[in-house]
C-alpha cells in the first residue's frame, strides 16, 4: 500500500513514505509508478468490529506525537483533530479518517501520519483477534 501519493486538491500532494513519514511534493517529481497508488484512507472493504463490540479491547501500545506544522506554530494556532484509525488483527493501523476536522489541511494530515503509526494490542472476539476500528483525539497545543 505504501508507499502513495494523496492529493488534497489541485494544489496539494502529500506523498507518504513506506515508514508513514510524510512530505509536501510536486508530483511531477516522483517517479511515474507512484501515480497509479493511492492511499485509501479509509478503505470500506475491510471489515472490521466497532470497539463498543469487541470483547477483549485493544490496549495502545505507541502513539506518536503529531507534527505541529510550522506555519501554525509561528501563528500560535492550537486545534485538535479527531480521527478514526483501521486497526489489524497485529494491532498495527493500516488505514486513517477524519471524523471531524481541525479546519487546517495541514493539521489534519499531520494528524492521519501520527494515526498510522499509532500501535495497538490485538482485539479479540470469540478467542480470535479481529480488525477494529479505534477512535482517538489528536490534540495540536503549543506549550
Amino acid at each position: 500500500m505504501l508507499p502513495a501519493l494523496l492529493k488534497v486538491n489541485d494544489y496539494l500532494t502529500i506523498y507518504i513514505k513506506e515508514d508513514k513519514t510524510w512530505e509536501y511534493v510536486q508530483p511531477e517529481t516522483l517517479p511515474q509508478e507512484y501515480h497509479s497508488k493511492s492511499i485509501t484512507i479509509y478503505p470500506e472493504k475491510y471489515k472490521s468490529m466497532s470497539y463498543d463490540e469487541i470483547e477483549v479491547k485493544p490496549q495502545l501500545i505507541y502513539a506518536p506525537t503529531p507534527v505541529y506544522p510550522e506555519n501554525l506554530r509561528r501563528n500560535n494556532i492550537e486545534r485538535t483533530c479527531n480521527i478514526s484509525m483501521l486497526v489489524e488483527t497485529d494491532g498495527i493501523v493500516i488505514a486513517c479518517k477524519i471524523l471531524e476536522s481541525s479546519g487546517y489541511s495541514e493539521f489534519d494530515f499531520s494528524a492521519l501520519c501520527a494515526g498510522l503509526k499509532h500501535k495497538f494490542t490485538p482485539a479479540v472476539q470469540n478467542n480470535r483477534p479481529v480488525r477494529v476500528l479505534i477512535n482517538r483525539i489528536i490534540i495540536f497545543r503549543l506549550m
